[in-house]
């Protein structure tokens, strides 16, 4: 979170986090035509920092109607910045360097990935059971 807020006052440039922690770095990338692609270990280290970040944010209440007010105390309009709060989802997915939709669709895919994991579990713990029933 500290890092995020650094990165935002000394204005980084879009990226700046995935190369700093430098996760496989010697890796060549494969683009496909899209842009920037992570590596499995990268992708993990990026939802591991989306969870921290939700759960952070969870607890001091830095989503909802309070992040982005529209009037200051005079009741004017306040100009919206360009910039993106440190604290954001949005913010983070610069960071990395990635698309806006990123984290939506990273977590669509965990979420199959645990439903799949859970279900073959469950089977492996119907076939032991009926193996000790067949004992």
């Amino acid at each position: 979170i500290d890092e995020l807020i650094r990165g935002a006052r000394y204005n980084k440039r879009r990226g700046w986090r995935r190369q700093e922690l430098g996760i496989d770095s010697d890796v060549e990338r494969i683009t496909r035509g899209r842009g920037l692609q992570l590596t499995p270990n990268e992708r993990q280290q990026f939802y591991r920092e989306v969870l921290l970040l939700e759960e952070y944010c969870k607890r001091k209440r830095c989503f909802g109607s309070n992040q982005n007010m529209n009037k200051g105390k005079d009741g004017k309009f306040i100009k919206r910045t360009k910039k993106h709060s440190p604290l954001s989802l949005r913010y983070l997915e610069w960071a990395w360097g990635l698309g806006n939709i990123y984290v939506v669709r990273l977590k669509k895919k965990m979420k199959e990935s645990e439903s799949v994991v859970k279900a073959s579990l469950a089977t492996e713990e119907d076939t032991k059971k009926k193996m000790k029933k067949s004992e």
